[in-house]
Formats: C-alpha cells, sequence, structure tokens
C-alpha cells in the first residue's frame, strides 16, 4: 500500500515523442505553437513554456481547474541520431506538497494517539496493551482519511488521465502543421 502511494504521488508516465529537427529547432516550433497562457477562453487548450532544456505543458479546461492534472515536464534531446522530447507526466508540485502533508499528519496522528494511550493507560496503572488497543482504536479514524485521501488521488488523477493524450496529440500536431 505505501509503494503504492508513493507511485501515486512522486511517480509519473515516461515519455518520448519524436520530433523533427533539431533540439533547437524543435524547441522553437513548439513554442510557436503553443500558448503561455490560456487567459481568457472558452476552450480547451494546451499552455505551457518551452526551451530546448525545459518543457512545461499541461493542458487547460475551460470549465474548471483539476490540480491532480498530469503536467508534462521534460527536454528536447538527441537520441540515435533523432531529436526527442522526453519527460514524465506527474502531478503538479504544489499537489504533492499537500497530498505529503495530508499524509504525514495523518501518520503523525496515528502514533501520537496510540502513544498518548499508552502514556494514559500507564499512568492509570492498566497494562500497555490497553493503551495499545484504545490508541490502535482512536488511530483508524486517522487510517480511514488516509485511505480516502488515497482513493481521492487515485480517481482524480483517473478522471483527468485523457490530458496525457491531449498533450501528446498538441506536441504531435505541432509538427505536423509547420512540415515544409
Amino acid at each position: 500500500m505505501l509503494t503504492s502511494l508513493i507511485n501515486e504521488l512522486y511517480g509519473g508516465e515516461e515519455t518520448s515523442i519524436p520530433v523533427d529537427g533539431s533540439p533547437e529547432q524543435a524547441a522553437g516550433r513548439l513554442a510557436h505553437s503553443t500558448p503561455r497562457r490560456a487567459a481568457l477562453t472558452f476552450m480547451d487548450k494546451v499552455v505551457g513554456s518551452v526551451t530546448v532544456d525545459r518543457v512545461v505543458l499541461r493542458f487547460r479546461h475551460r470549465s474548471a481547474r483539476n490540480a491532480f492534472a498530469p503536467i508534462f515536464r521534460g527536454r528536447f534531446e538527441t537520441l540515435h541520431g533523432k531529436t526527442h522530447l522526453t519527460g514524465r507526466f506527474g502531478l503538479r508540485r504544489s499537489t504533492k506538497v499537500f497530498m505529503t502533508v495530508w499524509f504525514g499528519l495523518i501518520a503523525l496522528f496515528s502514533i501520537a494517539g496510540v502513544v498518548v494511550a499508552v502514556e494514559r493507560s500507564s499512568a492509570k496503572g492498566l497494562p500497555p496493551w490497553t493503551g495499545i488497543l484504545v490508541g490502535g482504536i482512536f488511530a483508524c479514524g486517522a487510517i480511514a482519511f488516509g485511505f480516502a485521501g488515497f482513493v481521492f488521488l487515485r480517481r482524480a488523477k483517473r478522471l483527468s488521465k485523457a490530458d496525457v493524450d491531449h498533450v501528446v496529440e498538441h506536441v504531435k500536431s505541432s509538427f505536423t502543421k509547420n512540415a515544409v
């Protein structure tokens, strides 16, 4: 469960998209067809910043903003004599920080609940296992919040799975439109 949580939060979908031209030409073409911001528009579009060493792209919806939507972070590289846009789709940094704090507080709350219950039970002269039992029951509520956060994270990421295809299609169409 912990490894799947870590993969959901910090993992990403690796992507390598072959493009035409040198890395500088490819960055120029993609930058030309990608606006930095969506401004006031009623259309869904891919926005972001593009340089040779740093490409950040996201799909902006006109109706709502999903903090769990994937963001592409990558760069242009030459692999086997051909230029590729390589990178990874992952969560926003602010979302990663928020969810890390969320799960960290839940773990802290659970551990503190057990420790406090053991201390109180031993202060009353009861055996330590009663404190562990009471603290464990208390910690189940926090663990339920953690599980709910994990389910919410997975569901929100699934709802925005199509955004990956939109970003990849935008990159590919940037090179087919401008082809000579």
